[in-house]
């Protein structure tokens, strides 16, 4: 029971997969404030209860823990530069739950208990929210879900396809690492079989094709690291029901529609979930079935003849593979073809085609995303334009009106937004996560460790093409595995004195004010927006006033206050209002917008205000409108036009 208990925080990382999955993947700031408290307080116990809180010290954790909270730190910097600071204390927020989950599991000693505890529960959360999406639209009589943007591609929970995938990817190398795992316990790695037809229908049906690129990544780096031995049964046996699954979800075209309660996709749905259980108990009883085999079969690994041979036939593979690439199958030809036409093309965007979207190598507003961020960082290349504006860039520099939030790689955002110095912080500590998951296949236990690395290089190709760092449900796994492989195998420090455990918990507790009161902030927020789209000012007001108690940094309270201070006949004060929104984030076309709306509607001159939102937003539709809409100089047009105006709250 004591083991228990002390391992117990080891699942908080799992757990959280879960919370943060179901609450959009962890995407708006009241979610990931909550997991960093939450975070900061088991930490907190830890270190006030426990023996000896930070056995797992050492100096590689200690870089990366550092080098972290550099990036954080700078994230936070970055609002004297930016001139918005509630949008450097969200990002910085984000950046904290990953440093104290790198903490939490590096504070533990590297053994081969820890490890497992720590994968086994983000195996476990990744497959329970797998399984909660397959549900939702194999099961969708008994499954109800609200409708997504295109609900033709499986999103949910996570609201976003492409998540969903690259969670599916991450819990299925896991699963893949623990059942090929010689030293799993024989029920651990019939679970983890079961879970690998599930992640490969979820994958599938999210038709996510970077999803599937980072899950090939994965796949070859597994190969490559983990044990033959390992394999030669391992693989054989969870292949054939993982393949047949994601393959009859593909061949049903009437599960790929946006029609969920129709009676032939209920019909199809339920047709496949037959499949799928049964590829999910074929996969228990066919690895089961092999676990006996296995233990018979000869150390392989062991014998320098049998290495030898491996290492010669590998190398055999390897030449025949180079030249059929060159030669009959003219790869590079086809690399420049397809090179060529994820540049130029779009992707494919037929609804009744989802499935085919997978062979089309469209960059689908990538390059356009990545050409922005890169125009950010050559004007601005030491410290960028400051964390959270790269929404900012895209709405002013943008060569479409099509809104985009996130800049689609980490690598390329953090560049536009914190320059050369708050990369070179960020990839120190990717590096040295990655570096140290590597490392640790020369453990014992290399094939799990192979299902580490191979889950974390899914994570870090997948991070470049797609905005995973603002989804904590798919990071925050990643920096809990680096802090494991970062952490020491044996103790070196003596348990801490009352005095430094105190000292401890109550910078902890310091730490852990900032995401509680956005919490509290984003709540009230939200409470807020709803009671104005239900034209209840009264209550929107009194939310507003509450969450701008809570931060008082944040625009979008006094935001609301001027829209509806104008709707009560209070235009001064809603002016006020507007411009006091405006002082904290002054780039943000949207502030501009509502602050031409509350001049108008008070007789007053609306277009300096609307130019300047133009200007910020020069390809938007509503700006456009605008700017035309208060081109003349009567204050009675300029107040009825102001009534008719779409108003940009979200």
């Amino acid at each position: 029971m004591k083991a228990i208990a002390t391992r117990a925080p080891l699942l908080l990382p799992g757990a959280l997969v879960v919370y943060t999955s179901f609450s959009a993947g962890g995407y708006f700031a009241g979610t990931t404030a909550v997991a960093a408290v939450v975070v900061a307080v088991v930490l907190v116990l830890r270190l006030t209860l426990a023996e000896r809180p930070f056995t797992g010290l050492s100096i590689p954790l200690a870089v990366a823990v550092g080098a972290l909270a550099l990036f954080a730190i700078w994230t936070l910097v970055s609002s004297s530069w930016s001139h918005a600071p509630a949008r450097a204390l969200l990002e910085f927020d984000r950046v904290l739950l990953y440093l104290l989950v790198l903490v939490l599991c590096g504070s533990y000693e590297r053994s081969s208990g820890n490890v497992r505890w720590l994968v086994r529960g983000l195996a476990a959360g990744a497959v329970v929210v797998c399984t909660g999406a397959l549900a939702s639209r194999l099961l969708p009589d008994l499954v109800h879900t609200t409708p997504s943007v295109m609900n033709e591609r499986l999103g949910w929970p996570l609201t976003y396809w492409n998540a969903l995938g690259l969670l599916a990817v991450f819990g299925g190398m896991l699963c893949l690492g623990l059942t090929c795992d010689e030293r799993e316990p024989a029920v651990g790695r019939v679970l983890a079989a079961a879970g690998l037809p599930i992640a490969s229908t979820t994958l599938m049906l999210t038709f996510s094709r970077g999803g599937f690129a980072a899950g090939a990544v994965g796949l070859i780096v597994f190969c490559v690291l983990a044990r033959p031995r390992s394999l030669l049964l391992g693989l054989p046996a969870v292949m054939p029901p993982l393949l047949v699954a994601a393959g009859q979800a593909y061949r049903t075209p009437d599960i790929q529609s946006a029609e969920l309660t129709t009676r032939t996709f209920i019909d199809a749905g339920h047709d496949v979930a037959l499949v799928v259980a049964a590829c999910i108990a074929a996969a228990a009883v066919m690895r089961g079935a092999t676990l006996p085999l296995e233990r018979r079969l000869p150390r392989l690994d062991a014998v320098p003849r049998a290495r030898l041979a491996m290492r010669a036939g590998t190398a055999v593979l390897l030449i025949v593979a180079v030249a059929a690439a060159f030669g009959p199958l003219d790869a590079p030809a086809r690399a420049a073809r397809q090179y060529e036409r994820f540049v130029d093309g779009s992707v494919l965007q037929d609804r009744g085609a989802v499935r085919e979207r997978l062979y089309d190598p469209g960059n689908n507003g990538r390059v356009e995303a990545w050409d922005v961020s890169f125009d950010a960082f050559k004007d601005k290349p030491l410290h960028g334009y400051g964390a959270g504006t790269w929404q900012l860039l895209w709405a002013e520099n943008g060569p479409h009106p099509f809104p985009m939030t996130d800049g689609h790689s980490l690598y390329m955002e953090a560049l536009a937004e914190l320059g050369w110095v708050g990369v070179a912080l960020l990839l120190s500590t990717i590096i040295a996560m990655l570096g140290a998951l590597v490392w640790r296949v020369r453990d014992r236990d290399r094939t799990l460790a192979a299902g580490l690395v191979a889950a974390a290089a899914a994570w870090a190709f997948h991070a470049g093409i797609d905005w995973d760092w603002e989804m904590p449900a798919i990071t925050l796994g990643v920096f809990a595995l680096g802090g494991i492989a970062l952490a020491g195998m044996e103790p070196k420090l003596l348990a801490p004195g009352r005095t430094l455990r105190v000292a401890g918990a109550v910078g902890l507790l310091v730490l852990a004010v900032t995401p509680a009161q956005v919490a509290v902030s984003q709540v009230r927020l939200r409470d807020s927006v709803e009671a104005f789209k239900r034209h209840d000012c009264p209550r929107a007001i009194d939310s507003a006033i509450s969450s701008s108690d809570a931060i008082g940094s944040r625009p979008q309270p006094f935001e609301i206050l001027g829209y509806c201070d104008a709707r009560l006949g209070r235009y001064d004060l809603a002016e006020r209002m507007m411009r006091a929104a405006i002082r904290r984030d002054p780039r943000s076309w949207e502030l501009h917008y509502g602050l031409a709306i509350v001049r108008a509607a008070g007789g007053h001159d609306p277009r300096p205000a609307a130019r300047r939102a133009l200007r910020l937003n020069p390809r938007g539709a509503s700006t456009t409108e605008l700017v035309a809409a208060f081109r003349t100089s009567d204050p009675e047009k300029w107040r009825r036009r102001a009534q008719s105006a779409r108003l940009p709250v979200r």
